[in-house]
């Protein structure tokens, strides 16, 4: 699948609903990814406020304005490498976790998938919201 992890294949709507009722409610479940089974298994991970002393909400559409979840956020740190580097990390990862048969068409893939996905990201943040942009460097 081309399009895997892309904003067309996530329900984006379901998403903001269910952080929307984390706030409201104070519980709610959450989907999970298990990359034993290389899919997200949804209801999987029930989080109560009332647990929480820190509750990190992390992934690729947090910060596009039409999610508009920031405002349940005291804090918002957008951590960030640059395209290259996360690909090769990407193909690695997806190919260890036998997502890809072979490296190379792990690497295809993410150059068509992942990478797509990140530059749109980018493109569309809601930059006036983070309040800390970090840059990672990492050696390859």
């Amino acid at each position: 699948m081309n399009t895997r992890g892309c904003l067309k294949s996530f329900d984006l709507q379901k998403f903001k609903d269910d952080i929307e009722n984390l706030f409201e409610k104070g519980s709610g479940y959450f989907p999970y990814f298990d990359h034993d089974l290389k899919d997200p298994v949804f209801n999987k991970l029930f989080i109560d406020l009332n647990d929480c002393d820190i509750l990190i909400i992390e992934g690729l559409y947090i910060f596009l304005k039409e999610v508009n979840i920031l405002k349940y956020m005291d804090l918002k740190i957008f951590l960030t490498i640059d395209i290259d580097t996360s690909v090769k990390l990407v193909a690695e990862r997806n190919f260890k976790a036998g997502i890809s048969n072979s490296i190379e068409e792990s690497y295809i893939k993410t150059i068509n998938s992942d990478k797509k996905n990140a530059e749109f990201i980018i493109k569309e943040i809601e930059e006036t919201s983070i309040e800390y942009l970090y840059y990672f460097k990492y050696a390859l």
